[in-house]
């Protein structure tokens, strides 16, 4: 399981701690795919930052398999954890299957990797995601939506048991992103991953996932059935605290 134990997610500037999100306590399953909801700059990137340890917690931990994820090593977290950013980088000469293969370096170990099989474990990923005539092309030349799907797999082919995606259909077309939430939802399902999307595409997400992490300025909402959810959950601030 995946928990959050009476997390109060913020940041420190100026030598000053803001609290964004008090108290948060949740608890995910396996082969799950969780929506995280809010208005633009309510917090939503801070708590995904908070469950990778970018951020550390102002109060209370986040729980894997009984270990304290905020107390891991960078090496430790990395096989937990792989994250896609809303906006792909710009990076020249190199192809797509070099940009994914520079996701791979934990599993790069001196006279023990088998590259070959790697390569091939990345070249399924590419099939998985209908991208595979991306593969040799110039990652620089591709169209942003083509560089979203590319940084998608190169998540993907981190194998690690939880997903986060920050904004990944950003970029995307309307069939892409129904695409997307497919795959996604087929990969929890079938692997046992624990997939948390931070998105504004709440219509075409909500039938895809299990539950759903809303957002507001002052509360934070955990809905165990999407059916519960409404917008008005997290745009109106007269909502109280579930």
């Amino acid at each position: 399981m995946l928990k959050l134990h009476e997390i109060s997610t913020g940041f420190v500037k100026n030598r000053k701690t803001h609290v964004l999100h008090e108290n948060i306590n949740i608890a995910l399953a396996p082969g799950t795919v969780t929506l995280l909801l809010g208005a633009n700059g309510i917090g939503k990137s801070v708590l995904l930052k908070t469950l990778l340890s970018i951020f550390k917690p102002i109060k209370g931990y986040v729980e894997f398999d009984n270990q304290k994820i905020n107390e891991l090593k960078s090496d430790q977290l990395s096989g937990l954890i792989s994250l896609m950013l809303p906006n792909p980088p710009s990076i020249e000469l190199m192809s797509s299957f070099e940009i994914v293969m520079s996701g791979q370096q934990r599993f790069n170990k001196p006279w023990q990797t088998n590259q070959k099989d790697a390569q091939e474990n990345i070249k399924r990923y590419f099939e998985k995601c209908k991208i595979e005539h991306l593969i040799e092309k110039n990652f620089a030349e591709l169209s942003d939506g083509e560089k979203q799907k590319v940084m998608l797999v190169r998540c993907l082919a981190q194998e690690t048991p939880i997903i986060l995606l920050d904004e990944p259909m950003a970029f995307l077309d309307y069939p892409s992103r129904i695409q997307f939430l497919q795959l996604i939802k087929e990969i929890a399902e079938k692997q046992g991953k624990y997939i948390i999307v931070s998105t504004h595409d709440i219509e075409i997400s909500i039938p895809i996932c299990n539950s759903i992490i809303a957002l507001t300025k002052n509360h934070w909402h955990h809905f165990t059935d999407p059916n519960q959810f409404t917008p008005e959950n997290i745009f109106s601030e007269t909502t109280k605290t579930i």
